[in-house]
């Protein structure tokens, strides 16, 4: 599978796990010992049981995800490394804008940083 294809895949299953608000969704996204610096977190988290906890906070939030169409991508050994801007779109409507990285191990993100756009 080509790295566009890759990441199209986890960006289209991460967008469709919170638009379901489904935790368990969003967490098979990662691996087991994942990172995770939320965009509305204040400090990083690790493994499933932490990223959980994360995104229940967010989805009480948070209706949709919408990504960049062009994201910066590129591969080095066996990881995938993408970076790009989202909007976050709250159930009152308010979009916030913020930046992301994503770096991809055998299909599972093991890190993801986001932050607020100012």
């Amino acid at each position: 599978m080509t790295i566009q294809r890759i990441v199209n895949a986890t960006r289209t299953s991460f967008r469709n796990c919170l638009r379901e608000q489904n935790l368990d969704c969003v967490t098979s996204l990662y691996h087991k010992k994942a990172i995770l610096k939320g965009t509305f977190a204040t400090k990083p988290t690790e493994g499933h049981e932490g990223i959980k906890k994360y995104f229940k906070k967010l989805i009480r939030d948070v209706n949709d995800v919408k990504f960049d169409k062009e994201p910066i991508m590129f591969k080095k050994q066996d990881m995938i490394f993408v970076l790009g801007k989202y909007d976050f779109i709250l159930k009152d409507g308010q979009k916030i804008k913020a930046t992301y990285q994503f770096v991809l191990e055998d299909g599972k993100i093991m890190t993801h940083f986001s932050a607020l756009n100012k």
